[in-house]
């Protein structure tokens, strides 16, 4: 996603997997608004640590292909990491 003067990375992520009757959102609602975002979308559950590193790994990957992507200029601007929480 790329926003003025920005390139930002986003993965949309599910948590609490594991809680299957609580579930609020189904996968398919979910990978569709991350597709319709032009974003990832990955599943994790900290109590049993499905997907927890591989969510980071996903996040840091993208960053990093796209710093190596981008000019030294652009990666001056870039370089910034906006956490985005759930309050």
């Amino acid at each position: 996603m790329h926003v003025q003067p920005f390139q930002i990375v986003f993965l949309l992520v599910g948590h609490k997997c594991d809680l299957v009757s609580q579930r609020e959102v189904t996968r398919e609602e979910a990978e569709k608004l991350s597709s319709d975002c032009g974003m990832k979308y990955i599943e994790t559950s900290a109590k049993d640590a499905t997907n927890v590193e591989e969510s980071f790994t996903i996040l840091t990957r993208d960053i990093y292909e796209l710093h190596i992507g981008c000019s030294e200029d652009d990666a001056n601007l870039n370089n910034r990491i906006i956490i985005l929480k759930q309050y």
